[in-house]
């Protein structure tokens, strides 16, 4: 039963930091001005299928647990958070490492890069290294 509510969690948050990671790349990229001529380009608006309110919700609850983000060389954008992990966002996909994944502890206070591309977890028990394969 724990089992199956810790990988319900871990569901959950995995779409929270989806949304998070969208609406970041959303506002990051629209932050840039054009000089051309917009006179024949037509905008559509469609409604929305995620309410506000919820959304506002989930990335609240999220962003709770978020305590660093940093982005390395390959575009990857990694979130570490205070307690859960680290999560890696590729641009596709969401993955989760934790302490059964190799991390010294789930809480993250900081992640830096090398210069041979290897990422480096600053946890309260000690610093992890991920090398891209484990």
């Amino acid at each position: 039963m724990l089992q199956s509510k810790n990988r319900y969690l871990g569901y959950l948050i995995s779409n929270q930091l989806l949304v998070l990671v969208l609406q970041f790349l959303l506002f990051t990229s629209c932050g840039h001005s054009s000089s051309e001529n917009t006179k024949d380009q037509h905008i559509i608006v469609t409604e929305s299928v995620i309410p506000i309110k919820l959304v506002s919700n989930m990335v609240t609850q999220l962003s709770d647990n978020i305590r660093t983000i940093f982005q390395d060389s390959k575009n990857n954008y990694w979130f570490g958070t205070d307690g859960l992990g680290v999560y890696r966002f590729d641009g596709n996909k969401i993955v989760l490492f934790n302490k059964e994944d190799g991390l010294a502890n789930n809480q993250i206070f900081s992640i830096q890069e090398d210069d041979a591309g290897n990422t480096w977890f600053n946890t309260p028990l000690g610093v992890s290294k991920f090398d891209g394969k484990k």
